[in-house]
């Protein structure tokens, strides 16, 4: 799950499948940056970067060490990046079995596989 970058391919909310994310995906990579484990997410409009704490079952975002783009997005792609900055305010279970990746909390989930041209 580390330094693999992930491209969702479903996700929920709580009223159930989020249709956006087939022509909207969200792309996902935690690696190294300056000593600490970072996430780098790129939503429909922007996105952001955070320091991650990361368990056998568990990825926690630090808030207070978060840079976000900050990129004005009509809607619905602004409602999309909230959505997705919702999501990661919760620590995040997660599932990783060498083919798909999936976090979730009470929030909702995202799916996500790696992506075919890893560079």
């Amino acid at each position: 799950m580390h330094d693999i970058r992930f491209t969702t391919v479903s996700g929920t909310d709580v009223s159930g499948d989020i249709p956006w994310l087939s022509d909207n995906p969200v792309r996902w990579w935690i690696t190294d940056r300056d000593g600490n484990q970072v996430v780098i997410v790129a939503t429909p409009c922007g996105g952001f970067q955070a320091v991650v704490k990361v368990t056998d079952e568990q990825i926690t975002l630090d808030q207070s060490k978060m840079a976000v783009n900050a990129i004005f997005c009509e809607p619905p792609h602004g409602d999309y990046d909230r959505w997705v900055h919702e999501l990661t305010e919760l620590p995040l279970n997660y599932v990783w079995d060498e083919e798909t990746l999936t976090i979730s909390n009470d929030r909702g989930s995202l799916t996500m596989t790696p992506d075919a041209n890893q560079t």
